[in-house]
């Protein structure tokens, strides 16, 4: 076992930043993720702090660092997602109101979106690549446990399902445009059409 096993309840008030008694399940849950290369090491990670006994513990905290820029990275790319999503929605409102709906311009926010798709593709793939990059075995259980503790997996899985919604969501909107500015051209080939008729009848 290791020495620290004895001062469990103590362990889990201090990552959970808790002065008083922590139940047996939170206890269990705050001490959920932990590792140690020796007896005379340990390292804690949660999400209110993390506990590290190291004497050499660089590598470490710089891979908890690069875990905490990744967290940082999928909120920010989330956050503007929000923002494209609630843009798409007000798109949609006026075109479908609008009497000329194929004269409403979708590039910027198209173009904004395309921006955040490459970015969350930049950012997967330097996740991807993270295990390969660390040489040592240790330091990617490291980075594998912060991230399972701050649900690296799950905020990309949830960029990747709003990057697919947004696409949609531009995508009809840009169909629609399209195919009003095709029903708009027909109309004006036949109303000159029309014109041409009647100025031959006129000229007669």
């Amino acid at each position: 076992d290791h020495p620290c096993d004895r001062e469990l309840p103590w362990l889990a008030g201090m990552v959970h930043l808790e002065s008083g008694p922590l139940s047996a399940e939170e206890i269990q849950e705050a001490l959920k993720f932990k590792i140690s290369y020796s007896p005379a090491d340990l390292f804690i990670p949660n999400w209110a702090a993390a506990l590290l006994i190291d004497q050499e513990c660089d590598e470490t905290l710089q891979a908890v660092e690069f875990a905490n820029l990744q967290l940082l990275e999928f909120r920010h790319i989330d956050h503007r997602l929000d923002e494209s999503l609630a843009a798409a929605q007000r798109t949609i409102g006026p075109l479908t109101r609008s009497p000329l709906p194929f004269w409403q311009f979708h590039s910027r926010p198209l173009r904004v979106l395309g921006e955040l798709k490459v970015e969350a593709n930049d950012l997967f793939e330097r996740t991807g690549n993270v295990l390969k990059l660390v040489g040592d075995p240790y330091l990617a259980r490291v980075y594998r446990l912060v991230a399972q503790r701050f649900h690296l997996e799950t905020w990309q899985e949830s960029i990747q399902r709003k990057l697919e919604v947004a696409e949609g969501v531009y995508q009809v909107v840009s169909d629609q445009a399209s195919s009003y500015r095709t029903e708009f051209l027909e109309i004006i080939v036949v109303v000159l059409i029309l014109i041409e008729i009647v100025l031959a009848f006129w000229h007669r």
